[in-house]
């Protein structure tokens, strides 16, 4: 991903947090793409310790490690395996506390398969429905002084809609001087003197017409100032309407904020899809741009492995011709060997281009996993690595299990990661100038696993190279010599076979251990 194009994405993730949302992107794997520092503030004990690539189970798990109790404790990979099931289910906001305060919690599906999560504060259940909802199921209306005690505005009206009782929190919304002031009116008259000199009633009272008659449902009504109040009505047995009026202008300027803020997260959801399917195509061109630099390597080999068969090819066709020349019909039968000879060369020769076809291919598709046995994938890198060690003066040792030994994955990538590290080992072996140099390859057993080494007698890794050899564009090699891909890619595509790989030093030279699951 360009600079240009990351600084728009974080810049959409700050402006996500300057609305009071918190942010964390994910991708298709639960890793940790990218978040904001409103995520920070909401759960500040993630300060310190989320990283780019952390799975989205370790995230959950300091999640819950602040909230559960010691009883609690012992369910704690239960409630982070549902955490992670909730994430990729969730269609739908809900809303849950932590820390003293309610959050509502949403899901934004990236194209991909990544996930953007988002949280912003929520507004906590209101008194006055509690209050109405009493007064409904008892049929019976309260004191004045009991109706002041809940924060929210609410009256009472009779069948045909005139006030009969108010509270003082209704008497200030609507700007009245208390709430006798608004007994034995319609509540349409109390809209009219609130917007009285401050701009047309006419959206408040169609609001109100249209929407007082369904009880229950809650409806939003403008006042003057930019303010918004939200209506609820109860209907009693004796026909009274009992309404509660609760001002949510920070509510309805949040949810406007809100509308912003998925907006940008749609945004913010496009430029990481884009994002991704960029880094998928560099990932496969730089996969190409590999196995065309270890074939490129491979060139003096591989020149060495092909003249051989077509130098005997060529020299048992001019025996024949010179046999066939001399005696005639007698010599049919020995010109026959020599054919079945240069039939037989033919077929090595064609074997070696038809894999380096196959192995310099791009990529289309990316092949699904399968069994692989290790053994072909050894027998496809020597193919064309041996010569080009051998040639080099150096002795190679392989050591296969028997019988051969099976894993999930894909047979190209193995061979390519193997012909790299093969090609690593002969080129230390070369410069450290041993006039014995030897790269030894062996596949063992492990308990369920499978154990592919590859060591060499050559300069061993150096501090710096143990460190930092598996990040991408690391190399240690002279400048023309090397591009620091080899290594990254190798240990990219075992991780993704589920599998390790480690860097070690041992009598003198390097050791690379790859360890796989073992298909049974």
């Amino acid at each position: 991903m360009d600079q240009a194009r990351l600084h728009d994405v974080v810049e959409n993730l700050d402006r996500m947090e300057e609305l009071g949302v918190a942010a964390l992107a994910l991708d298709a794997e639960d890793r940790t793409i990218r978040w904001n520092d409103g995520f920070l503030a909401l759960f500040p004990e993630h300060a310190g310790r989320i990283h780019r690539g952390e799975p989205y189970a370790e995230n959950l798990r300091r999640f819950y490690r602040g909230r559960l109790d010691a009883a609690e404790m012992a369910l704690i990979e239960r409630y982070v395996a549902e955490g992670v099931e909730r994430h990729h289910r969730q269609v739908a906001p809900f809303e849950f506390l932590h820390h003293s305060q309610w959050l509502r919690a949403e899901v934004l599906p990236l194209p991909g398969g990544g996930r953007l999560r988002f949280w912003s504060r929520a507004a906590p259940a209101r008194g006055g429905d509690v209050l109405a909802t009493v007064m409904v199921a008892s049929g019976k209306r309260v004191s004045a002084e009991a109706l002041d005690q809940t924060a929210d505005g609410l009256m009472v009206h009779d069948a045909e809609g005139r006030i009969v009782m108010a509270n003082r929190p209704f008497a200030k919304l609507y700007g009245l001087d208390g709430p006798g002031e608004a007994i034995g009116r319609r509540f349409s008259d109390v809209l009219e003197r609130a917007w009285a000199g401050a701009g047309d009633a006419r959206e408040a009272r169609q609001r109100w017409a249209e929407n007082s008659r369904f009880p229950g449902a809650p409806f939003e009504l403008p006042l003057p100032g930019d303010r918004w109040v939200r209506v609820r009505e109860h209907r009693t047995y004796d026909g009274s309407w009992i309404g509660t009026h609760v001002d949510v202008t920070d509510l309805c300027r949040m949810q406007q904020s809100l509308a912003e803020a998925r907006h940008r997260a749609e945004e913010l959801a496009r430029m990481l899809s884009a994002e991704m399917q960029e880094r998928k195509r560099a990932e496969a061109q730089m996969v190409q741009t590999a196995r065309l630099i270890s074939l490129g390597q491979m060139a003096t080999g591989l020149a060495h492995e092909l003249n051989q068969p077509l130098a005997i090819m060529a020299l048992a066709a001019d025996n024949a011709i010179l046999e066939l020349q001399r005696r005639g019909p007698e010599s049919i039968p020995a010109a026959l060997k020599r054919l079945e000879s240069i039939a037989s060369s033919s077929i090595r020769a064609r074997g070696v281009v038809d894999h380096l076809r196959l192995f310099g291919r791009e990529d289309g598709t990316p092949a699904s996993a399968e069994p692989v046995e290790l053994a072909l994938v050894v027998k496809g890198a020597l193919l064309l690595a041996e010569a080009a060690i051998r040639s080099a003066g150096i002795a190679l040792h392989v050591s296969l299990p028997d019988p051969p030994a099976r894993v999930m994955g894909q047979m190209i990538p193995l061979e390519q990661v193997l012909l790299n590290l093969l090609l690593n080992a002969r080129d230390a072996v070369q410069a450290s100038g041993r006039p014995a140099g030897a790269i030894h390859l062996s596949v063992r057993r492990a308990e369920g696993e499978v154990v592919l080494t590859v060591a060499d007698n050559g300069t061993g890794f150096s501090p710096a190279a143990l460190a930092r050899a598996l990040e991408p564009f690391f190399t240690t090699k002279e400048a023309g010599k090397g591009t620091g891909l080899g290594l990254s890619l190798a240990y990219s595509t075992i991780r993704a076979m589920a599998g390790t790989m480690t860097l070690a030093n041992a009598d003198g030279g390097a050791v690379v251990r790859i360890t796989l699951p073992e298909l049974a």
